[in-house]
């Protein structure tokens, strides 16, 4: 079943977000912050979402589900040194103060989801390419209006941490890959 409203997030310095209502895409950008200390990268970034949470009326109706992206450490080079740097730590704190900041507003607890229960192992430029799928066939329909979007790999408007989100977005609808018709 899709929630009436769906906001998901792929939390970062640089954090994804994607509303759908209903179904249908709203819109989705990238939150950002300059700070270097993760409590201030923290509140930047979570009030951001706060602010988008505002102006798609998320908070109106108790009918917004928040689908997160939970830090999950993988038995690899680039995970261990993630951990030792202290950047996953940082994004679990992230997560955490994002969740706390806009949860008690929505309609339910978040919904925390790995990278491997959504997407598995596929690297960012397939997800883009998932996405461009549902984009080129939905063009002309109410699903995503992306027209700028035509055969490149990469698109110029959407960045990486927001192609995720949208990919949440859509695997919480069931969509993630399969095309629609």
């Amino acid at each position: 079943m899709i929630p009436c409203r769906i906001l998901s997030i792929d939390p970062g310095r640089n954090t994804g977000w994607c509303v759908f209502d209903g179904g249908i895409y709203m819109g989705s950008g990238v939150a950002r912050s300059g700070a270097t200390q993760r409590a201030r990268v923290a509140r930047d970034v979570s009030q951001q979402i706060e602010e988008t949470c505002y102006t798609f009326d998320l908070f109106q109706g108790g009918k917004t589900q928040l689908v997160i992206e939970m830090a999950q450490m993988f038995n690899t080079a680039t995970s261990y040194a993630s951990v030792k740097r202290g950047d996953l730590l940082n994004l679990i704190y992230l997560t955490g103060v994002i969740c706390g900041r806009v949860q008690s507003q929505l309609a339910s607890d978040p919904e925390l989801v790995t990278p491997m229960q959504w997407k598995g192992q596929l690297p960012k430029d397939v997800v883009i390419l998932r996405l461009q799928t549902h984009i080129e066939l939905e063009r002309t329909g109410q699903f995503l209006h992306w027209t700028a979007w035509k055969n490149s790999r990469t698109s110029p408007l959407i960045r990486d941490h927001e192609a995720d989100a949208i990919g949440l977005g859509l695997w919480r609808m069931g969509l993630f890959g399969k095309a629609r018709k």
